[in-house]
């Protein structure tokens, strides 16, 4: 037979209490969306500047306890290098 478990009201005021105190989170964490919106800048440097590829940044990211697939870090380091390439075919 199971067994009741019971609580004390000393027990729901300090779960109301901790409860309460808890930091807000949303200012503090991100998606990997946003996580990609911060770092874009960066990873456009790193791949056109320096040679790094997408799976170079994303295996330093992963370093970083951050998973971030393939395709989005792709994205975004080439998104940049096309837009580049269609500025200047405009130009010329």
């Amino acid at each position: 037979m199971a067994s009741k478990k019971y609580y004390t009201i000393e027990q729901l005021d300090s779960a109301k209490k901790m409860l309460k105190e808890l930091p807000d989170l949303k200012k503090q964490r991100l998606t990997g969306d946003e996580m990609l919106k911060e770092l874009k800048t960066q990873l456009v440097k790193l791949a056109s500047d320096k040679g790094y590829d997408a799976e170079d940044i994303k295996s330093v990211l992963e370093g970083a306890g951050i998973k971030i697939g393939l395709k989005p870090i792709k994205e975004i380091i080439y998104a940049k290098k096309s837009n580049r390439k269609e500025i200047v075919a405009m130009k010329k």
